[in-house]
């Protein structure tokens, strides 16, 4: 399954984002001739089943987490992983609140970015600000959404995503402490 924005996905998108296409190749070899066979199926993925209510629990508790990491660049990588593990939304209420996640990781990416990466942190405030305006025109869809949405997909947004990442992920290891073994 490909999942929207590549390594942004990674970082912290991954039950918000993925797209509707799966693409299977398999080669045979047969003496000299090689085939090749593709599939692709275009229906959408299994779409969850989460009430409104644990769907805005999960959010708060990604939302909580951003929020108390504040500019330390470190404490935002950590919220990576709870905020990738959204459920698919499944109606246009789901869809506002799970942007609304992604908004504020993103905004929270740009307000730590360190030396590093600080010319990358407009971009990325600029591409949270076009993904809400990009949702309310699409009216909040939950087909919008998993069709990928341009505003944080581009190249220059992926790229800044991922060298925050390979910025703060260097830094946070180079300050976790090592203990000695006896």
């Amino acid at each position: 399954m490909t999942r929207v924005g590549r390594s942004v996905v990674q970082i912290g998108m991954v039950g918000l984002l993925i797209t509707a296409g799966v693409g299977c190749t398999t080669g045979k070899s047969t003496g000299s001739k090689r085939t090749t066979t593709t599939a692709t199926t275009t229906s959408a993925p299994t779409p969850s089943t989460v009430t409104d209510a644990a769907f805005d629990q999960q959010a708060t508790t990604a939302e909580l987490m951003i929020r108390n990491a504040g500019t330390d660049p470190c404490a935002v990588i950590k919220a990576f992983p709870l905020s990738s593990s959204m459920p698919t939304p499944v109606n246009p209420a789901q869809v506002e609140r799970g942007v609304k996640v992604i908004v504020a990781l993103f905004n929270a990416i740009a307000a730590s970015a360190p030396p590093e990466a600080a010319a990358d942190a407009p971009l990325l405030k600029k591409a949270a600000e076009d993904l809400l305006a990009e949702g309310e025109a699409n009216k909040w869809q939950p087909k919008w959404l998993l069709s990928t949405p341009k505003s944080i997909t581009g190249p220059e947004v992926t790229k800044a995503f991922s060298d925050y990442q390979s910025t703060v992920m260097k830094s946070c290891m180079a300050q976790t402490p090592t203990t000695a073994k006896p």
